[in-house]
């Protein structure tokens, strides 16, 4: 999810201010989607393993991801990107709602529109 929604080159290579705010793809419909990547891993994971320890391991990662993102959104992200408290207003945390549905929808064709013009 970070990798296809965030611009490589302005995120993770040049350095300088804060990169911008993506509103886009899957930001457009929850503002973390990473954590339903991360317990779609954690499910592969114990399936593949069948490790007693990770039935154990997997549920604390995710509480521990689920702790970082509410801290991010609530005292980070905030600060980082002035444009945030409009798009927290705007765009649900965790569990889409129909608008988020409609803003993903339209930012997908958008994008789609984007490229056939390139």
């Amino acid at each position: 999810t970070l990798f296809i929604n965030l611009p490589l080159r302005r995120t993770y290579v040049s350095g300088g201010a804060a990169p911008p705010l993506v509103m886009t793809g899957a930001y457009a419909l929850l503002r973390h989607p990473v954590l339903y990547c991360l317990v779609l891993f954690m499910v592969s994971l114990l399936l593949a393993s069948r490790s007693r320890l990770f039935l154990v391991a997997g549920p604390v990662y995710i509480l521990l991801d689920l702790i970082l993102i509410t801290v991010q959104d609530l005292y980070f992200f905030p600060r980082i990107f002035k444009e945030y408290p409009a798009y927290r207003r705007q765009t649900p945390f965790l569990i889409p709602n129909r608008r988020s549905w409609n803003a993903f929808i339209h930012s997908i064709r958008a994008l789609k529109l984007t490229k056939e013009e390139e």
